[in-house]
């Protein structure tokens, strides 16, 4: 009776284990990867900022492409800010609402994710378009501190 059990069970597909281990090792990896991004972006538009303030007031007057630069490092603070804000508003309302469910019948659709998703690597994701919005603000600012740079060394 016990070989007719051991016939019947369900096995995995071959491969199957080993599969989910390595997108799950990739998914880490490529997460690690973009939360530094993400830090090095904090501390590049506060650096950006902190430096185009000082130079302002160095200066003693208000030059439009430091002032703009100083606007964009600005934006892209408040742009990573604003992520960090839905994250923690979002995550609190998930853990209000599921802490007391005994199974994951009671879950709400809306809070399944793909791995993927939750790492940040879908194009919609919030994490993904704050952090390209906060990168291009970046760009751009450093552009418009290079022309500056420029224009003073021409006159």
């Amino acid at each position: 009776m016990g070989d007719d059990n051991a016939e019947h069970t369900v096995r995995p597909p071959f491969g199957q284990e080993a599969l989910r281990e390595a997108i799950q090792n990739r998914i880490n990896e490529t997460s690690l990867a973009y939360e530094n991004f993400i830090s090095r972006l904090w501390a590049g538009h506060g650096a950006g900022a902190t430096l185009v303030a000082g130079l302002l007031l160095k200066k003693g007057n208000l030059d439009t492409l430091y002032m703009i630069a100083f606007i964009l490092f600005m934006l892209g603070l408040i742009t990573l800010s604003s992520y960090s804000g839905y994250f923690i508003i979002y995550n609190s309302k998930y853990i209000r609402e599921n802490e007391l469910k005994s199974s994951i019948i009671d879950v709400k659709m809306d809070y399944i994710e793909r791995p993927s998703t939750r790492a940040g690597l879908s194009i919609y994701a919030p994490k993904t378009i704050t952090t390209a919005l906060s990168a291009i603000l970046f760009v751009f600012a450093l552009i418009f501190c290079i022309l500056d740079q420029i224009i003073s060394c021409a006159n």
